[in-house]
């Protein structure tokens, strides 16, 4: 299946591409290379939120092997993933969502942001805490002594509610010294594959219709909180959560998909 995903979206790449400039160069008047102009970007840009999903599952794990983008399993079974909070305005209302729809989710705590009250009501809620670090920055720019500390003070403020057993790195950015360090607390290193790209996008309808269209059984979708991120997150989880449950899935956390998963395969 992979394979077959692979070969379609290269050849889409390969193809449009190919007659939009066969055409370029083939009709010399205007409109035609106007056209062209107009709908090669265009058909680009498609295929590329249509694959976006796809091209991650199938290239993320070649070029980034110790991050987790999805899971392999035959149950119905999604991962959600909050990032970026807590807020204490939004973060409440997401609860109270994600518990009308009996789903669960992982929030990746950023630490400068962590409020004692609401992560326990997260974790009363049934949800899980991950490390986000302690800035809302790239985990790749603070040099050695910072990145270590900013790890670690994170830890600290939410391993005093839950072990802590993943962590997202900041903006997505990781490398070999991140990977060292998270080691030493046991973390698995979590990214996605459902990324709405919430941070561009300001329409929860088009983020609701891009989700229920990229997810197969195993995904993890990025959402984010924090301000207007977090009232757009409520929106489109009341938009998308119910027609997801309607199709059959269970909208857990990453610990939990981790474990139904192993227990799939274990059976099969």
């Amino acid at each position: 299946m992979k394979f077959l995903v692979a070969t379609l979206i290269v050849l889409i790449s390969v193809i449009v591409p190919t007659c939009s400039l066969t055409t370029l160069f083939t009709y010399s008047d205007t409109m035609s290379k106007q056209l062209v102009y107009f709908l090669l970007p265009l058909s680009l840009l498609i295929c590329f939120v249509v694959f976006h999903a796809d091209v991650i599952r199938v290239f993320g794990p070649i070029f980034a092997k110790n991050a987790i983008f999805n899971f392999s399993c035959s149950d119905k079974i999604i991962a959600l993933t909050i990032d970026d909070g807590p807020d204490p305005k939004t973060t409440e209302e997401i609860l109270d969502i994600l518990h009308r729809y009996d789903a669960s989710a992982t929030f990746f705590i950023i630490g400068e942001r962590a409020d004692d009250e609401l992560l326990k009501n997260i974790v009363a809620a049934g949800h899980e805490l991950g490390n986000h670090t302690f800035k809302d920055e790239a985990s790749t720019k603070p040099k050695a002594e910072s990145i270590i500390k900013s790890i670690d003070d994170t830890h600290q403020l939410l391993s005093r509610h839950q072990e802590i057993k993943w962590f997202r790195p900041g903006k997505g950015r990781y490398n070999a010294r991140v990977l060292s360090i998270i080691e030493g607390y046991g973390y698995k290193l979590a990214l996605g594959d459902v990324f709405p790209y919430d941070h561009i996008i300001k329409s929860s309808p088009i983020l609701s219709w891009y989700i229920g269209w990229s997810v197969r059984s195993g995904s993890i979708i990025v959402l984010h909180d924090s301000k207007e991120m977090g009232k757009q997150t409520v929106d489109t989880l009341n938009r998308v959560l119910p027609k997801l449950n309607k199709r059959g899935y269970r909208i857990v956390s990453l610990s939990e998909i981790n474990k139904a998963c192993a227990n799939s395969h274990a059976k099969s």
